[in-house]
């Protein structure tokens, strides 16, 4: 009861951010507006290339979700909400990548209002990452996954283009079970290249998973 109240209470949760842009203000507040009204929300999505420009996401594609609620980690605000291609499973967009935002005509549904009391959850399960001991580990991924190591590691991350055309960059993270877990998300896309002894926690990491499905 008293996590149910307190998520009624206010639709963002966890805020430590850095001013926003006017930009981004107008498109807080069009979300806002639209959880208030119980409306569903619409807006193009914007996403970066390995060549480190800002391009519409397919083509300036315009999604429109219905939307839970936003939340707050690392100076970034994101807003959680269902997808018409997988309305079952809730997507997470950056708010700062959004243009063109606009409160739609679509009523949002019962299942995305009752799906705010999971958002603390939620939140803990995502961007509690990289609690282990901190390495400079260098990854290489597919391109068309840039924006997902932008919205993850930041703007200033330097991200090179590798002579297979891959992204590669630089960071220091914290070495634990939930970074590899993170990288498993993409199934082959993000690789660990250096240093070799973080590669080995990580094939180390793959094979105790193997071991624990075999003859499953």
């Amino acid at each position: 009861k008293k996590k149910r109240e307190t998520l009624h209470a206010t639709r963002t949760f966890f805020i430590t951010l850095k001013p926003p842009s006017a930009a981004v203000t107008d498109t807080i507040v069009a979300i806002e507006l639209a959880l208030e009204r119980q409306k569903k929300f619409s807006f193009v999505y914007y996403k970066w290339t390995v060549e480190g420009k800002e391009v519409p996401h397919r083509g300036g594609y315009r999604y429109v979700v219905d939307p839970i609620c936003t939340m707050g980690h690392d100076g970034k605000l994101y807003l959680w909400c269902f997808t018409p291609t997988d309305p079952g499973n809730p997507h997470t967009y950056r708010i700062d990548r959004m243009r063109e935002a606009a409160i739609s005509d679509e009523d949002q549904t019962e299942a995305a209002r009752e799906k705010k009391e999971d958002a603390v959850d939620y939140y803990r399960r995502t961007f509690s990452m990289y609690d282990g001991e901190l390495e400079d580990v260098t990854l290489k991924f597919s391109p068309d996954l840039t924006g997902a190591m932008v919205d993850r590691f930041g703007e200033l991350t330097r991200i090179a283009c590798s002579e297979d055309g891959n992204g590669l960059l630089r960071e220091e993270i914290g070495v634990s079970p939930t970074f590899f877990g993170w990288v498993d998300q993409f199934c082959g896309k993000v690789k660990i290249i250096a240093p070799e002894s973080v590669r080995q926690k990580y094939l180390t990491h793959l094979h105790a998973l193997l071991s624990a499905n075999e003859g499953v």
